[in-house]
């Protein structure tokens, strides 16, 4: 299970990081706590992250927000729904509501491949 305060005591830890990959496979991600300074990677590291098994929940929204408005040098995220747990109205939701979210990275490329 995903843990905010485990992802971000990483991301603060990992200053050379260029590419994040997250998999919630057991359920919801845990806890929001958002470091007091933006890690050094998200400045200037960071180019792609992937995250799988989006369930639509807050706390994945809330952690894909704080990327997205912190990541100064994001080229891609990719972002895969979990597979027949979500509808496709709900994945299309989804896309519609992540777009609309602040990005850092004026060439950040936000990516819902569907399978």
């Amino acid at each position: 299970m995903a843990d905010w305060r485990f992802i971000t005591k990483f991301l603060e830890n990992a200053d050379n990081l260029e590419v994040l990959k997250i998999s919630f496979c057991f359920g919801n991600l845990k806890c929001r706590v958002e470091p007091k300074q933006v890690p050094a990677c998200l400045v200037s590291r960071l180019g792609i992250v992937e995250i799988k098994d989006f369930n639509c929940t807050e706390q994945e929204f809330n952690m894909v927000r704080y990327i997205l408005r912190n990541a100064q040098v994001l080229k891609k995220m990719e972002i895969y729904c979990l597979g027949s747990e979500i509808s496709w109205k709900k994945k299309l939701e989804t896309h519609k509501e992540l777009s609309l979210f602040e990005q850092q990275s004026e060439a950040c490329e936000l990516a819902f491949p569907l399978r």
